[in-house]
């Protein structure tokens, strides 16, 4: 079967073109198109193929032997992140013997030398555009949040889009859900702006700005702050707190911890509106000053000193400055006392867990407070509360109990898998440990031999105690003069060469014995006379840096929970914890495991009550 794929990046472009291109092929070629894939709604980006639906089913078919060509109107529709990709995708198709055919190129899984120049270039060229295309855009928005324009995306809570021509108010935008938005003019008239990226369309001359929304939610920003900053409450509290109150947050209808803390950390609440909070770039992000290529692909938070913001504020600020001074240290010392790295480690089974009531991963929690205990809860409830979706309760289990179910499954499966998911030795740390060992032994050796050229005095002329003396010998170090042996030695051994031909072999033998014993002589004192300083320098910057990465690994090294997750992932592909009620508790009921092959194994506990 011959199938046709066609793909548009965004759902406002229209499709029609490479349609009638590929029909037009097939007229030409005497030819029949068994099925068309078309990824045409919503963002198709040519380097996201994964999240491209219509293209994994184009794949899938491929690789049932049900799809025999494919053709596309260019290279590009078919759309890879770059050339190692799009060498992937052809080689995938080779296997399954299916051609990928271009309307304007012809076969591009040709096995020809042009071919595959011809396709080569074209993926590089590909992947040039997009990076050019991102410089330019991330140069755009810098420009933009820099001038305190909107940079586009919903707006915060309590903040409308304003359309300003000529310094006056045009109409404003208002959102009341992720899709849903209003436009309001200043007579009052209304019109509803409906559906993913429906802004209402302004003149190029026109301005569009943040500002403050209605009184009723600026009212409920105001009250959050207040609340942050004058009590001993938690963001979550606060989210508890608005739902109780029937306060609806527009965007999501309930409010978590993760929205208020957002909300609080949001600098559009003091007039000045922040581009580059978050990092989710694919190819180009702003950092440092500069736009660069993207090297970690990871969502991940900014500091507030990469942020790009107007030189003023652009409108009076809803909470006061030191409302917010107060909100922003409280966050940062929360912040820091979150951190417990070493003990969220331990709880090696995180990446294993399902909460059985909503499918959801399950979040671990280091112990604090009166908690004396790790454990993990549903990751719904952590982020919406009670009030969550799903209507999950905490599902808090011990961390214990769930390691001592996962240690009884492997040694009912196979006693040998409870060797398997051990942890192995801390190859970083041992790592660290020998180059440490190596740099150090390397410096020693060059202290010895610098011990006998300083001064008998010099540790009771330095400041600081013996050992630091001592480590710094280069400074007090002076490289024997010993120029004027070296020369003798050598001109005994020109004397000895010069004569050398004249000897008799018995005595040339002779001769060569002193000779080379001259010379090692010679070479010895030269390295005695070697200023030894130098290479002293650098080898104790390389002690230094070893000694600190040693340290590093030292800290880590005692948290053996990654090791074990990742020999455990070769034996165990989920758990999924099931809870049951009763009107005051959950009990955890059973525990499901997931094998990476074989039949899964339903752990019950009888009815044994969670911690919560």
């Amino acid at each position: 079967m011959i199938a046709a794929y066609i793909r548009v990046s965004s759902d406002k472009q229209d499709v029609q073109r490479q349609r009638q291109s590929i029909t037009d092929w097939a007229v030409r070629t005497d030819s029949t198109i068994g099925h068309w894939f078309e990824d045409s709604e919503g963002k198709n980006p040519r380097d996201q193929a994964a999240k491209r639906p219509e293209f994994q089913k184009l794949l899938k078919a491929v690789e049932s032997g049900l799809i025999r060509q494919i053709i596309v109107d260019s290279q590009d529709r078919f759309g890879t992140k770059d050339v190692y990709q799009f060498g992937q995708f052809v080689t995938l198709l080779r296997e399954n013997n299916c051609e990928l055919w271009s309307v304007s190129q012809g076969n591009l899984t040709a096995d020809d030398d042009a071919t595959i120049l011809t396709n080569t270039i074209g993926a590089l060229t590909s992947t040039r555009e997009q990076k050019e295309k991102a410089t330019r855009s991330v140069g755009g928005l810098v420009k933009t949040a820099k001038a305190g324009l909107y940079p586009g995306g919903v707006a915060p809570y309590g903040l409308d889009v304003v359309c300003f021509a000529n310094g006056s108010e045009k109409w404003r935008v208002r959102w009341h859900s992720q899709t849903e938005r209003t436009r309001i003019y200043p007579d009052g008239r209304k019109e509803q702006f409906n559906g993913r990226g429906n802004m209402p369309a302004s003149d190029p001359t026109d301005e569009l700005r943040f500002r403050p929304g209605c009184e009723k939610r600026l009212g409920v920003i105001r009250q959050i702050f207040g609340w942050y900053a004058t009590e001993d409450i938690s963001p979550h509290k606060i989210a508890t707190r608005l739902n109780d109150a029937g306060i609806v947050n527009a965007y999501n209808n309930n409010w978590n911890k993760v929205g208020v803390r957002s909300l609080l950390a949001n600098p559009v609440y003091v007039g000045l509106p922040a581009w580059n909070k978050r990092g989710r770039p694919r190819f180009k992000e702003y950092v440092n000053g500069q736009i660069q290529d993207v090297t970690d692909k990871k969502t991940r938070r900014r500091d507030p000193s990469e942020f790009v913001q107007p030189d003023s504020v652009e409108f009076e600020p809803i909470v006061t400055g030191d409302v917010w001074d107060k909100v922003q240290e409280k966050l940062s010392a929360s912040s820091q006392k979150a951190k417990r790295p070493s003990q969220v480690a331990n709880l090696w089974l995180k990446r294993f867990l399902v909460c059985g009531g909503c499918g959801k991963p399950m979040v671990a929690c280091a112990p604090q407070g009166r908690t004396t205990y790790g454990s993990y809860i549903c990751g719904n409830y952590n982020t919406f509360g009670k009030e969550n979706p799903t209507g999950c309760r905490c599902h808090r289990v011990k961390h214990s109990v769930l390691e001592a179910l996962v240690e009884k499954y492997l040694e009912e499966v196979d006693p040998q898998l409870v060797e398997l998911a051990e942890p192995p030795e801390n190859t970083v740390r041992k790592f660290a440990g020998e180059e440490f060992n190596k740099a150090y032994a390397e410096q020693m050796k060059l202290w010895a031999r610098m011990t006998d050229y300083v001064p008998d005095d010099w540790v009771q002329h330095v400041s600081g105690d013996a050992w630091t003396a001592w480590l710094n010998i280069h400074e007090a170090y002076e490289p024997p003069n010993l120029d004027a042996e070296i020369d003798a030695k050598e001109q005994e051994l020109d004397a000895m060469l010069s004569g050398f031909a004249r000897l008799s072999p018995a005595l040339q033998d002779r001769a060569n014995a002193k000779m080379e014993g001259l010379q090692t002589q010679i070479e010895a004192l030269k390295a005695e006379a070697e200023d030894l300083a130098i290479p002293y320098r650098e080898v104790a910057g390389e002690v230094a840096a070893r000694q600190k990465a040693l340290r590093h690994a030292l800290t880590i090294a005692n948290d053996e929970g990654p090791a074990r997750a990742e020999a455990l992932r070769g034996v165990v592909d989920s758990i999924v914890v099931n809870f049951r009620y009763t009107a005051k508790k959950s009990f955890l009921d059973c525990v499901e495991i997931f094998p990476v092959a074989g039949e899964k194994l339903c752990l019950a506990l009888e009815g044994s009550p969670g911690p919560n």
